[in-house]
């Protein structure tokens, strides 16, 4: 498949026909954080809003404020407190 001309947020990937039902139902985002903020909720919640379908799983250091994605993704604490630092640093 290549790559659209144009950005699939532009009319929506569900309209652009990029993401099918069935991969979306086959597919979950997993992002790493050290804990549920401001930048997480943004950025799950628009995964949500441009992928309908996709699983969404945050991985977090600290669960507190998990209630936050509620609806939107589902939240595990990481066994590893190390894992988000290091995904995250640049």
């Amino acid at each position: 498949m290549r790559p659209p001309d144009r950005c699939p947020a532009d009319d929506g990937v569900a309209e652009s026909g990029l993401l099918d039902d069935a991969l979306a139902e086959a597919v979950t985002v997993v992002v790493p954080s050290i804990n549920v903020n401001d930048l997480l909720v943004r950025c799950l919640s628009e995964c949500s809003r441009l992928f309908p379908g996709v699983g969404l799983l945050a991985v977090v250091d600290d669960p507190e404020g998990a209630e936050r994605l509620d609806g939107i993704a589902d939240v595990i604490g990481s066994a590893d407190p190390c894992i988000a630092p290091s995904a995250t640093s640049g």
